[in-house]
Formats: C-alpha cells, structure tokens, sequence
C-alpha cells in the first residue's frame, strides 16, 4: 500500500474546493494520522442562527379604535394604515375584532 504525505492543503480561491500538495511517505510514517489532524483543522464551523428579536406591540388606543370606527368605510384601508402608523393587516385584523366593516360605501 503506498501512502502519501500531505505538505500543504491550501483554499482555492473562488471555490470551496482544496488544493493538495503531497509526496510519497516511507512505509513506516503514520501519514492517515497526519491527513486526518489536516481534515480536523480544515473545518470550518456552523454558522449559529441569529437569535430572533423579539417585536414590540404597539398597543391599541381608544383613540386609535375611534378613527378606525369612524373612517372604516369611507377612507381605503391603504389611508387609515398610513394614519394610524400600522400595516394593512393589522388594521383589517382589528376591524375584525370589532366588527367593523372596511367595504367602501357609495357616496
């Protein structure tokens, strides 16, 4: 069995591939130990996920609930999200709460 000596394992640039450099080891040189310790050092950690963080709540004010009881109807929703500083679905999800509908009514 002929075994070989790994001299220099360097990155390809552009790639995620290895380049080799090796000679050819006497029988008695223990040259899987030596490849395995090149492998071991070579690893590249996991990255770690990020931590997600957490959102807070804008809560929901009395004033806030009467402008969308009063323009529910009469303003597009797009309007009253930009008013109140929220997105479209949580303008649509609250109306729902209430009960309120968001159709536009005919003048």
């Amino acid at each position: 069995m002929r075994l070989f000596t790994v001299l220099l394992v360097r990155p390809v640039t552009g790639s995620m591939r290895l380049e080799w450099v090796c000679r050819e080891s006497p029988q008695n040189d223990e040259s899987a130990t030596d490849l395995y310790k090149v492998f071991q050092t070579r690893k590249k950690p996991m990255p770690r996920a990020r931590k997600k963080t957490a959102r807070k709540r804008i809560l929901w004010t009395s004033a806030d609930v009467k402008f969308l009881r009063k323009s529910a109807g009469r303003q597009p929703v797009s309007q009253i999200s930009r008013q109140l500083h929220r997105s479209e679905a949580a303008v649509r999800y609250k109306a729902t709460m209430l009960k309120v509908s968001l159709a536009m009514k005919r003048r």
